[in-house]
């Protein structure tokens, strides 16, 4: 959601996210690893966009936990990464808009 209307439309278009075709975007994780004293994690995967698959590595900040109303460690980690729309087939005006693009995701995990 960018607070306009018109531009978000655009944006979920074929020119774009094409988000009628491709509904969801999808990360899977095939490594993840304690950084900084065990504080933060390093997640490595594969990020699915538009029906390409390329390989990423994050580093997730633990911003909080707590105890859950079913006595589950609820875990909240932030993940700020950049990806280039071109690699995954969204290359239209890369001049006149950029390349890159900033992501920020928000998870919540459980151990049980």
């Amino acid at each position: 959601d960018t607070g306009n209307a018109k531009r978000d439309e655009l944006l979920k278009g074929p020119d774009f996210l094409d988000a009628k075709v491709f509904p969801t975007v999808v990360f899977k994780s095939t490594a993840v690893k304690a950084i900084e004293g065990g504080r933060n994690v390093e997640v490595t995967g594969d990020l699915t966009l538009r029906g390409v698959t390329k390989p990423l590595t994050v580093k997730a900040l633990k911003v909080g936990a707590v105890e859950g109303a079913q006595g589950d460690e609820l875990v909240g980690f932030e993940v700020a990464f950049t990806i280039q729309r071109g690699d995954f087939g969204m290359g239209k005006a890369l001049g006149a808009v950029g390349d890159e693009i900033a992501l920020t995701v928000l998870v919540e995990g459980a151990r049980k």
